[in-house]
């Protein structure tokens, strides 16, 4: 058993976990100046049918890409409000079930606030 190389492995993930924790924030707003760049853009400006097919698949990425931050920002917070429940055994496995529950909670399906599944739906001809 080595001792120093599990601790230092261990310091490495947390202090990654850390690193990562501090830096959504920063992503999550350039993210958000990318959708309204790209909002805007569309707003502005006249697009054929093939412009707006590439802005709209483009406009998808980026949402996705937004998604999966505040998920990973959700997922985050969970751990940094629990990370106490590490320094004992038996209270890790609480830290594991918070984190689950929220794993699950965010990927839960949205649920529609205004329009329906089946208005919009409708809109794009499905």
């Amino acid at each position: 058993m080595d001792i120093i190389k599990k601790l230092t492995k261990s310091i490495a993930i947390l202090d990654e976990i850390e690193r990562e924790y501090n830096e959504i924030p920063k992503i999550q707003s350039e993210l958000d100046q990318k959708l309204s760049d790209v909002y805007h853009f569309i707003e502005c400006n006249k697009l054929n049918t093939n412009q707006r097919y590439r802005i709209v698949s483009f406009l998808q990425k980026l949402l996705e890409e937004r998604r999966n931050s505040k998920i990973d920002w959700e997922l985050l917070r969970t751990y940094k409000s629990n990370e106490n429940k590490l320094s004992q055994i038996s209270n890790r496995s609480l830290l594991m079930s918070e984190m689950r529950k929220k794993e699950k909670l965010v990927n839960s399906n949205y649920k529609y606030r205004i329009y329906t599944e089946e208005l919009l739906k409708e809109i794009i001809g499905k």
